[in-house]
């Protein structure tokens, strides 16, 4: 029964039409982005994109925020602050949550 179903459906998609895909691209409709392939795209966006003093700023944060981590995993951290430090983690997860 089940080689009757795959010849079956063998016959079928062979008596199909197959679409002609041509080199040319289709219209674009109005309001879409225009499509462009994809080595065009990664052609013009490049590495050198991204300015070097960008760079250097986002590096110099990750220092910062790296130097103030240990300092605060080496702070004491009493039971009043420990509840503070959790609230404002939690009202700020729900503000990037709710935009």
């Amino acid at each position: 029964m089940h080689r009757f179903i795959l010849i079956l459906a063998l016959l079928h998609v062979a008596a199909c039409d197959a679409p002609q895909f041509g080199g040319d691209r289709p219209p674009q409709k109005e309001g879409y982005p225009e499509l462009a392939p994809l080595d065009e795209v990664l052609g013009i966006a490049g590495p050198d994109q991204i300015p070097p003093e960008t760079t250097a700023s986002l590096q110099s944060r990750a220092a910062g925020l790296q130097t103030r981590a240990a300092e605060i995993s080496q702070e004491q951290t009493d039971a009043e602050k420990l509840a503070r430090l959790k609230a404002a983690a939690a009202a700020r997860a729900d503000a990037s949550t709710s935009e």
